[in-house]
């Protein structure tokens, strides 16, 4: 069993794309989403399910020409995370690296690592403080 998925596009700075044409996803789970999330498209939350069909709200900041308007609510909501919202992800990974306790330095050596593959170690104190 499948489900039929549509990406409704946000990019970085709010505004609403419109949505990506209907695929198939292999997987017929609705919080999954590795098979089409990826460093082009990352997958906020889900926006509408019933039955197969399912519709997630996805933040680019490389836009397919071509999408049609869309009318979607993007009002913030008290109850829902903050790596939900757009331009949530990129904001969580920094305060989520600074809020690691001390005894797991070395995860987040490595996490800055891959982040700022470029910068020396010393470089890096930033990231602990």
């Amino acid at each position: 069993m499948t489900r039929i998925v549509t990406l409704v596009l946000v990019d970085p700075a709010g505004k609403l794309l419109g949505p990506l044409p209907p695929f198939e996803a292999p997987t017929p789970w609705r919080q999954e989403v590795g098979d089409f999330a990826d460093e082009r498209w990352q997958v906020l939350r889900m926006l509408h399910a019933d039955g197969r069909e399912v519709t997630y709200l996805a933040e680019t900041a490389d836009p397919p020409a071509g999408l049609l308007p869309v009318d979607v609510d993007l009002a913030p909501h008290p109850r829902r995370a903050p790596y939900t919202e757009v331009g949530g992800p990129a904001a969580s990974r920094g305060r989520d690296l600074r809020r690691l306790p001390g005894r797991h330095r070395a995860l987040r050596m490595a996490l800055s690592r891959r982040r700022c593959p470029g910068l020396p170690v010393r470089g890096r104190r930033h990231l602990y403080r």
